[in-house]
C-alpha cells in the first residue's frame, strides 16, 4: 500500500505567543533601520565590483562590463492565426497552440474563480491572482491546496503575508541518481572548498555573474567486475 506523506510547516507558528521576539515586535517600530543600513548594501554597480573581485581572488579574469547587461534571449513561438494562444509543450508528443484554464474550487469541487491564459503560462503565476479573485468574490480561505506546481518560495511567502495557511505536498529530493545530494558535502571555510562522503575535494571552479560559487561534484564512483568507471563532472 503506497502511504502518502503531507508535511506543512508554518514558521510563524513555531515562535510562541509570550515569545520576547513577539513582544517588542509589538512595541517597537523597527523600520527606522532600513535607512540607517542602506549605505551598507551593495548597488547593483557595487555587487558587479565584489563579483569581479572575488573573481580576481580566485585568479579569475574579471567579467567584462557587458557581461553583466547582456540578457538571456528565448524564442517564443506565436501563432500567425491566434496570436493570444501560447505554444503548450507536454511531452514530445503533445506539442499545440493553446489555452489553459485554471480554476479555484472549494472541497466540494465547487469552482470559486477561474482565469483563462495562453498555455504556455506555467501555473505557479496564476495562484495569486485567483486566490485574490476568491477574497474579492466569497471572502479569504482559511487554507489554500495546490500540486507541487505551485510550490515556490514565492507563492508560500505570498499566502503566510495573506494569514493563508499553504497545504503544499512534499516532494522528493530531486538528486539525480548516482550523485551525492548537496547536504551530504561538508563546507570547510579555511580551505575555500567542500567535501564529499567520498573524500573527494570539490575545488572552487568559478565565480558566476550572479554572485555564486560553483564547486565542481563528482559523481559515485562505481565498480564493474573491479574496474572503476570514469566518473563524471557536475556543477552545482
Amino acid at each position: 500500500m503506497e502511504v502518502i506523506k503531507l508535511e506543512v510547516i508554518i514558521l510563524d507558528q513555531l515562535v510562541p505567543a509570550n515569545h520576547l521576539v513577539r513582544i517588542m515586535e509589538a512595541a517597537i517600530d523597527f523600520s527606522f533601520i532600513y535607512d540607517l543600513v542602506k549605505n551598507m548594501y551593495s548597488e547593483v554597480g557595487r555587487l558587479q565590483d565584489e563579483i569581479n573581485q572575488d573573481r580576481e581572488n580566485h585568479e579569475k579574469k574579471p567579467f567584462p562590463p557587458d557581461k553583466f547587461d547582456k540578457e538571456e534571449t528565448k524564442e517564443i513561438k506565436e501563432s500567425t492565426t491566434d496570436p493570444e494562444s501560447g505554444y503548450y509543450v507536454k511531452d514530445e508528443r503533445t506539442k499545440q497552440f493553446a489555452y489553459s484554464f485554471h480554476a479555484a474550487a472549494d472541497r466540494n469541487g465547487f469552482a470559486l474563480g477561474t482565469i483563462v491564459t495562453p498555455g504556455n503560462t506555467h501555473d505557479c503565476h496564476i495562484l495569486e491572482p485567483i486566490v485574490e479573485q476568491v477574497i474579492e468574490k466569497v471572502g479569504k480561505p482559511e487554507a489554500v491546496a495546490a500540486d507541487a506546481a505551485y510550490k515556490t518560495p514565492a507563492i508560500t511567502n505570498y499566502l503566510l503575508s495573506k494569514e493563508i495557511t499553504p497545504a503544499l505536498p512534499y516532494t522528493h529530493p530531486r538528486t539525480k541518481e548516482g550523485f551525492f545530494r548537496k547536504h551530504d558535502h561538508v563546507y570547510y571555510e579555511h580551505f575555500d572548498c567542500y567535501l564529499c562522503p567520498s573524500g573527494e575535494i570539490l575545488k572552487y571552479s568559478t565565480t558566476n555573474k550572479e554572485g555564486y560559487h560553483e564547486n565542481k561534484v563528482v559523481q559515485h564512483a562505481h565498480l564493474y567486475h573491479g574496474v572503476q568507471k570514469a566518473k563524471t563532472i557536475k556543477k552545482w
